[in-house]
């Protein structure tokens, strides 16, 4: 490479970096500015903290009926993320049958709630790759008119780019958590519920208080998702379970990885797994993702448990769906396996599993943090048995 060649790569970089902060700060000020004249215009929305009583403003979309325009927004690309905010979507159509309710995902995760509702895609990095198909989406989200939009984006942490997506829109009604400075750009926020010193509350509780202030709440349900729920896909699923000699076996899933490094559990835990599975009459299947293929590898020649190949996520959602049990790690893929209704064991550590974890139906968690691989092993031999029961 020359030096002008470098020099010209410096200067690109250089250029989207200040593409990038000059392009935000635009875009920031265009969203505040509407949502400023938009306040006036509205009797001050912004700046009362909630100016609408819920149940009118229940009776108001009611009123609607198929014309009211819904929009959720969650655009990470983490699969436990986008599973986990599947409930809401789920209480916002009970609530509101009639109403036509949009939801904007990442491109790469938008098949995890097809059929849950009319999935709108976005992808941040088309601003520097398609800048074009990137202005068409923002403007086709202003051109939908939300009656409602809702920043779906975790609780905890502001996110800027929910926040100004939840401006762009427009919509009459914004909806967020309160953290940050989402007061920017939200006409209704959403503080925690509940006292100091109160039990933790799950994920699906926390997304489902950003109903409150279209005066619903909805009864935490399970996450759902249709992914590899299709004849074609569960034959797929057949056809490999056949060819790893699995075929009408009764088999567990052992999911020994998870992004995050330090919420796997040891490896001697998953090993140890693998001969309890076999004492309890059924065949241990290794399930990998991206990233851990040498991990499941050297667990299948260390415990002789069949490995699986290589798979995208709905050829591993149609797979799971076939499982008798599924032990994973704190992430994405245990609540891929919970919303496949697979009864799942989760090992926690370095996670809190009264915020993440599903204990209901046939899923338990087990609070693996400082604890010998024996009592975390022996737990979860007991937690198989039971889910194992016929």
């Amino acid at each position: 490479m020359t030096r002008f060649d470098a020099f010209l790569r410096w200067g690109r970089r250089c250029l989207k970096r200040w593409a990038a902060r000059v392009g935000g700060t635009v875009l920031s000020w265009m969203v505040l500015s509407r949502s400023s004249a938009q306040a006036g215009f509205l009797g001050g929305l912004v700046e009362a903290p909630d100016p609408f009583d819920p149940v009118h403003l229940r009776c108001w979309i009611e009123s609607l009926g198929t014309s009211a325009r819904i929009l959720l927004i969650r655009v990470d690309e983490r699969v436990g993320n986008v599973l986990l905010t599947t409930p809401l979507l789920s209480a916002l159509s009970a609530a509101f049958p009639l109403a036509q309710i949009d939801v904007l995902l990442a491109r790469s995760k938008h098949t995890l709630v097809e059929g849950l509702a009319n999935v709108r895609v976005f992808e941040k990095r088309d601003v520097f790759r398609r800048p074009g198909s990137f202005v068409g989406c923002l403007y086709a989200l202003r051109r939908r008119q939300y009656h409602v939009a809702i920043d779906a984006s975790h609780w905890h942490q502001f996110s800027l780019t929910h926040a100004l997506l939840l401006g762009w829109t427009r919509a009459l009604v914004r909806i967020a958590h309160d953290r940050g400075d989402a007061d920017r750009f939200a006409t209704h926020l959403v503080g925690p519920r509940g006292e100091a010193g109160d039990p933790p509350m799950g994920e699906i509780a926390r997304k489902l208080e950003l109903l409150g202030p279209l005066g619903t709440l909805g009864d935490p349900t399970s996450m759902t998702t249709s992914l590899g729920r299709l004849d074609a896909d569960q034959r797929e699923a057949e056809r490999v379970l056949q060819d790893l000699g699995l075929s009408g076996a009764r088999i567990v899933g052992l999911m020994p990885g998870s992004r995050k490094l330090d919420h796997r559990a040891p490896f001697a835990v998953f090993e140890a797994l693998v001969g309890v599975i076999h004492e309890l009459g059924a065949c241990p299947l290794i399930l990998w993702g991206p990233g851990e293929a040498d991990l499941a590898a050297s667990l299948a020649a260390r415990s002789g448990a069949v490995l699986a190949p290589a798979t995208d996520l709905r050829r591993l959602a149609a797979i799971v769906r076939r499982l008798a049990a599924t032990v994973a790690n704190d992430t994405g893929t245990m609540h891929l396996s919970v919303a496949c209704n697979t009864p799942t064991l989760a090992l926690f550590v370095g996670g809190d599993p009264a915020r993440w974890g599903h204990v209901f139906a046939r899923h338990e968690v087990i609070a693996a943090d400082g604890r010998s691989d024996e009592a975390v092993v022996d737990e979860a031999r007991a937690a198989l048995l039971r889910m194992l029961r016929p």
